[in-house]
């Protein structure tokens, strides 16, 4: 057996880097890969790393730091859009799965009741392990995707909840006592975390804007759920799993705090975590009999069928089609999370032995196989059915910040990180007008890529020597092929947007959405959409819904749309507005078929009565067709003048037309 620290430690890492990435050559689940490297060096294969107290303690982090983890990537804005069929759909497969394996344990295995309840428990939970799958084939918005993650936070929630109350009487810590602690403790838990602890998470996240700061916060509060369970009588994995669900609205998937989560709970507790259970597992009780594999195929058997027999029942109660039938068996056949954390519990209280915790590994490898396979399947031809009813795909978007001002810089990155995913690209440029200039520009553009490199997204840097910003911008953005600008909304006094983007509402193509905010997106709770009448009919309508749709998906926020049919109510919006509230202003530019007269005025409206409100205005993506039969933009070009006289020359164009026809 290794004594040294260090060794052990060099060890561990070793294991942490290359064993995911075999697993991955092999198409084999990392955290199976991971326990069974703990096998190997455990104390009863090869015997270099006994499970001390170091490990021990590590392992019970890891536990920790996966159940929150856990939590907080189930969205309970997905439980809202389906909510009475997903909790219908939660209780199919968290029972009968449930009843299989009590009953396989109490009349087959002979066990006690406590240890019968918990086995079916954690027989009906399971992991979303294969929902990455989901994100790649962009089918989130099925059906049976709401229905299955509005299922697993019944299932997981009520295995949890079975699992502290097991553990609790498991202790002996029985009688009117414990029932008393208990239930005023659980009160008093759920209070502060669905009503205390996002409320002082929102005031956190407006006050400081630093990333080290928001991320021990979170983690202190996640231990603190712990603890809090702990002094109601429960287990510490039910109050950390209970504080994610509570946090998930307050940390977008895309976000930096997010990326930094999951990196550190990769990267080091979770591995480190499931490298604990492998030491735990005696290879040698496969060797002794039929007991043991009898009890992993009874466990991996009731697992298959109960999860099969609930997605039937949801395609007959919910009329599914075959693939999403097949898609909802999938995604809820993987067992990983939940399963350990029981598992692993039990085994340190006496009440599964060898057998299931041995049984329960040969589970995860089998089940996630086949949740593997079959979300795979199903996942490829629901995008196929969705693409065939689209009219038109959409196409990556490229992204341009012009950075100006370092305050409102990283509002932008946040903004654009919201709307994108992987497959877009950003970039951000700066107009340098002296040459002088040169090296606090460069500043400007390393502390944004510093922000982009936080979540996870590649920033491109640009620099543009020109007199006219706006010339500087246009230039980047046709020579990178650009399809949107971001930017701050300036508050110069100059007319409409001010002097730099004024003509690129003329020149640029591109869309422009133009943002002024005073705190997170992440802390927006509601989402009011201005659209004026026949937005639809604009060529960029598709783009900037979608765009907009993705802020409302992160968020989690409530929304709200209206067509406007009248402009002039604009100011008296802002009395209505909450703190919270961000209000996305859909414009058009002249000469295309939304456009309003009203509509030049809504940059003075924004600058003067929204001054202390968040706000986005949209002006949509013109497409190069759109754009060549705008006599608006073909006007332009002929005259060397700013849109605001342009558009006032063109309205008394026509306004004299009109007269003369008359």
């Amino acid at each position: 057996m290794i004594t040294n620290s260090l060794l052990i430690v060099t060890i561990i890492l070793l294991i942490i880097l290359v064993v995911p990435i075999l697993c991955e050559k092999v198409h084999l689940p990392g955290i199976v890969g991971l326990i069974v490297a703990g096998v190997i060096i455990g104390p009863h294969a090869l015997g270099w790393i006994g499970r001390d107290e170091t490990i021990e303690t590590l392992g019970k982090l890891g536990l920790l730091y996966l159940m929150f983890m856990s939590g907080i990537e189930i969205s309970l804005s997905d439980l809202q859009r389906e909510k009475y069929k997903s909790m219908l759909f939660g209780i199919f497969t968290f029972t009968i799965p449930a009843v299989l394996g009590f009953a396989a344990s109490r009349w087959v295995f002979g066990y006690d009741l406590p240890a019968c309840i918990l086995l079916g428990s954690m027989l009906g939970s399971h992991t979303l392990i294969t929902y990455p799958v989901v994100s790649r084939y962009n089918i989130q918005r099925n059906r049976a995707v709401s229905l299955i993650i509005g299922g697993t936070i019944v299932a997981v929630t009520a295995a949890m909840i079975v699992l502290a109350v097991i553990a609790s009487v498991a202790r002996g810590h029985m009688g009117t006592w414990f029932w008393v602690r208990m239930g005023i403790g659980s009160v008093v838990m759920l209070v502060a975390l669905f009503y205390g602890m996002p409320r002082l998470t929102e005031q956190v996240f407006k006050r400081f804007n630093d990333s080290i700061v928001e991320y021990t916060f979170v983690i202190l509060m996640a231990a603190g759920s712990g603890v809090l369970a702990w002094l109601a009588g429960l287990e510490p994995v039910l109050g950390v799993f209970l504080a994610g669900l509570a946090l998930n609205r307050q940390i977008p998937n895309l976000s930096p705090l997010m990326n930094k989560i999951n990196f550190v709970g990769n990267a080091l507790f979770i591995p480190v975590f499931l490298i604990s259970v492998g030491l735990l597992i005696d290879l040698h009780a496969f060797t002794q009999g039929w007991s043991a594999l009898l009890v992993a195929a009874l466990m991996t058997l009731a697992t298959i069928l109960g999860k099969w027999l609930a997605a039937w029942l949801a395609q007959k109660s919910f009329r599914l089609s075959r693939y999403q039938r097949q898609l909802t068996f999938g995604l809820s056949n993987a067992k990983a999370a939940g399963s350990l954390a029981a598992v692993t519990i039990a085994y340190y209280l006496g009440i599964f032995g060898d057998n299931v915790l041995n049984g329960t590994v040969i589970m995860i490898l089998i089940t996630c196989a086949v949740s593997s396979f079959l979300t795979e399947h199903a996942a490829k031809h629901i995008a196929l059915e969705e693409n065939d009813a689209e009219a038109e795909p959409l196409q990556p978007a490229r992204i341009l910040i012009p950075v100006a001002n370092p305050d409102n810089s990283g509002r932008l990155v946040e903004l654009a990180t919201f709307v994108t995913d992987r497959s877009s690209s950003l970039h951000a440029m700066a107009v340098i007008r002296q040459p002088e200039e040169r090296q606090q520009v460069e500043r400007m553009l390393d502390q944004v890529a510093r922000i982009s490199a936080a979540a996870d997204y590649r920033m491109n840097l640009h620099t543009q020597m020109a007199v006219n910003i706006s010339n500087g911008i246009l230039s980047i953005a046709n020579a990178e092929q650009i399809t949107h600008i971001f930017a701050g909304m300036p508050e110069d006094e100059a007319q409409g947007f001010g002097k730099a983007l004024n003509p690129l509402l003329t020149t640029a193509p591109q869309g422009l959405w133009l943002y002024h905010t005073l705190q997170p997106l992440k802390t927006i709770t509601n989402v009011r959409i201005l659209a004026p009448e026949h937005a639809e009919k604009e060529s960029g309508y598709n783009e900037w819904r979608h765009m907009v749709a993705r802020i409302i998906e992160q968020t989690q926020a409530d929304v709200t749309q209206e067509v406007m049919t009248s402009w002039a109510v604009l100011p008296r919006i802002a009395d209505s507005m909450a703190e919270n509230d961000l209000l996305i202003v859909v414009q058009a530019r002249p000469s295309t078929v939304s456009f309003h007269p009203d509509m030049m005025q809504t940059g003075e409206v924004l600058k003067t009565a929204f001054r202390e409100r968040n706000y986005l205005v949209i002006f949509p993506q013109l497409k190069l067709d759109a754009q060549q039969d705008n006599p608006f933009f073909s006007e332009f070009a002929r005259h060397n003048e700013s849109s605001f006289a342009l558009f006032e020359r063109l309205h008394n164009k026509r306004h004299q037309s009109k007269e003369g026809a008359d």
